[in-house]
């Protein structure tokens, strides 16, 4: 009986998260996944000693090379041939 309470009061606690995903099919999977590269990029460093040059490695890998759904990766100028 204590399971199906906690249950219960975690699905009170998370509604609003919870019908997010059913009324806008939106859910965290992309901070998730950001997250899991940060721990990968952390662990092949061995640590960060320097937080403030890890932090600009970060910037400079990760930023805006993955587009969000539905968005390109890059943005082409406009007279760019892409072969």
């Amino acid at each position: 009986m204590g399971s199906i309470i906690t249950i219960s009061a975690t699905i009170y606690e998370h509604h609003d998260e919870i019908l997010n995903f059913f009324i806008n099919r939106s859910t965290n999977a992309s901070a998730e996944s950001f997250n899991a590269k940060i721990k990968t990029f952390r662990a092949s460093l061995r640590g960060v000693s320097d937080m403030k040059f890890f932090l600009f490695r970060l910037s400079k890998i990760y930023a805006r090379t993955q587009g969000f759904a539905g968005e390109p990766r890059f943005a082409p100028r406009e007279n760019t041939t892409i072969i």
